[in-house]
């Protein structure tokens, strides 16, 4: 089986691992992100006890409190997780351009240093493209799409460490 094989072997099978197990992430970071915020804070209004028509009115049955921040089902989790990942490499690229232009002589010989500080650049700036792609899909506030940011890269990074951990010690044995 040829590098082709391989290729074609992680569209089909590890794309969609990788997208439902980033969709499970994402609602577990808005469930996260939900007990830590608390329900919604209820909108007062200020001319509830005003009689408008002279009639009095029944006040309408409240609902059960609602989540701040509504979870996503699998689908749009996929969707969410994939808009995400699509935009953190476009950063990603970005400065990798930026950085061949200005910077070429930087850590000349190293590459592995190089790589390093490309992903440390991109981080801070994929962690505001993800808040930001939160905030447009899930019907939220910034404030609130930016924790779930910070719990889903926490995420992100402990399952990368898993996983490169677990190659490195696949391949040393």
């Amino acid at each position: 089986m040829g590098l082709d094989g391989v290729a074609c072997f992680g569209l089909v099978f590890g794309l969609p691992v990788a997208l439902v197990v980033g969709a499970v992430a994402l609602r577990a970071a808005v469930s996260i992100a939900n007990r830590t915020v608390g329900p919604p804070k209820e909108r007062t209004d200020p001319f509830a006890d005003w009689d408008w028509d002279g009639d009095w009115e029944d006040e309408k049955p409240r609902r059960s409190a609602e989540k701040a921040i509504p979870e996503p089902g699998l689908g749009k989790g996929m969707m969410v997780s994939f808009a995400v990942v699509v935009l953190t490499a476009f950063i990603g690229a970005v400065l990798g351009v930026l950085a061949e232009a200005v910077a070429d002589d930087l850590l000349e010989g190293d590459e592995g240093a190089r790589v390093a500080l490309l992903a440390l650049f991109t981080l801070p700036l994929g962690f505001v493209g993800a808040a930001l792609v939160f905030a447009a899909t899930l019907p939220t506030t910034f404030s609130r799409a930016a924790l779930v940011a910070v719990v889903y890269h926490f995420f992100a990074l402990v399952l990368a460490a898993v996983v490169v951990g677990s190659v490195a010690v696949a391949l040393h044995l």
